[in-house]
């Protein structure tokens, strides 16, 4: 209600001759559909290298005004002690199953086991949390257990998996699972995340984005979505019952 966005195509400049338009198309014939995108329409670059095709039009939306705490939550970490411990927790809007990740972020260098798990349990107490997700850390796993009596799921062949839970973090993004625009970690660890220029199939210092893994194990292991039962009226039941009623007296 307050502002309006408008987008400029550069096809689409008036005074742009038909010969240049006819070159300009001709020097594009090779280039990526997001290169397109940037050079005709403005969208925003990504770089070739990239893990990710990020797009934040699509793919980061804020929470619906029908949100409370009672949606069911995920919980999602990357453990760490002597670091930075990473913690994503997304929420399903019941009514359509749709997911928003409303928090990501950092715990800095907890130290003690007995500080992370407290931590964990200050951020998501207010919530609820209906499944919890964890790197395959056995200690951190059965700490959790020991403490508050969490059972945290791991995601299955983690290891080996890596490059389909990549790919089904991409699929997901931007039409089951969508990012809120506060959550600026997770975005700039999307923005950033990349291949080795030098080594094929490696990410740089991809020990260094604990966001972005906890919210790829939460979305490897989101449960499925158990639509709403609909509330029936009054007609309708009376129909059922007397379709059932007609059953019992056929017998």
């Amino acid at each position: 209600v307050y502002s309006k966005r408008y987008f400029l195509y550069t096809l689409s400049n008036p005074v742009l001759p038909e010969a240049a338009r006819e070159r300009m198309l001709a020097d594009m014939a090779t280039y990526t559909e997001a290169q397109r995108k940037t050079s005709m329409e403005g969208a925003w670059t990504i770089p070739g290298n990239s893990v990710y095709a990020f797009d934040p039009q699509s793919m980061i939306r804020p929470l619906p005004d029908t949100y409370n705490t009672g949606w069911p939550h995920v919980e999602g970490s990357d453990p760490a002690y002597s670091s930075s411990h990473g913690i994503t927790i997304a929420a399903q809007d019941p009514d359509t199953g749709l997911w928003y990740i409303m928090l990501s972020q950092y715990i800095e260098n907890p130290k003690l086991p007995s500080i992370l798990y407290q931590k964990i349990h200050d951020l998501t107490k207010y919530y609820n949390i209906i499944r919890r997700i964890s790197d395959a850390n056995p200690g951190f796993v059965g700490g959790a257990y020991d403490t508050f009596k969490w059972t945290y799921q791991v995601p299955y062949d983690k290891n080996n998996r890596r490059d389909e839970m990549i790919a089904k973090v991409q699929s997901s993004l931007g039409t089951t699972v969508f990012i809120c625009p506060h959550c600026t970690d997770l975005i700039d660890e999307f923005s950033t995340y990349s291949w080795s220029e030098t080594v094929p199939g490696k990410i740089v210092n991809s020990d260094s984005y604990h966001c972005l893994d906890s919210t790829r194990y939460l979305i490897d292991c989101l449960p499925n979505f158990k639509s709403p039962s609909k509330t029936k009226t009054w007609q309708e039941e009376l129909r059922e019952g007397n379709e059932k009623r007609k059953k019992i007296e056929a017998v």
